[in-house]
């Protein structure tokens, strides 16, 4: 799926910001230990395969699905647990990307403007 997502913004010529692994693991609340059900780092694989950040990783939480739900999210409902910090950085990395990419974006409107006279 993200590799054809990939393909389809570079076709569009969308910038992408990074790339972020939502389920990556699960945190056991008895061991606190870290599982990793899907396999581990393959949007790092990703990431690095095309060249984008890797901007964070997001654990498998039932209060993510079941604060979602209810229009209650874990940012609010639990905003010291691994996955709201998850968030939190994730959040950061994407903001310092869009800023990145703000700046390309003037630098080139400035480099294609004709010359003032």
């Amino acid at each position: 799926m993200a590799v054809k997502a990939i393909g389809m913004f570079e076709k569009l010529n969308v910038p992408m910001l990074g790339v972020i692994e939502n389920m990556s693991y699960f945190e056991c609340s008895k061991c606190t230990e870290k599982h990793y059900i899907f396999g581990q780092g393959g949007a790092q694989k990703i990431s690095e395969k095309y060249n984008l950040p890797f901007l964070g990783e997001i654990p498998l939480n039932s209060g993510i699905m079941t604060g979602s739900d209810l229009g209650k999210p874990i940012m609010l409902t639990q905003p010291d647990s691994a996955s709201a910090n998850a968030f939190t950085s994730s959040a950061k990395n994407i903001a310092a990307q869009c800023s990145i990419q703000a700046i390309r974006m003037q630098e080139e409107m400035e480099a294609e403007a004709p010359a003032s006279t």
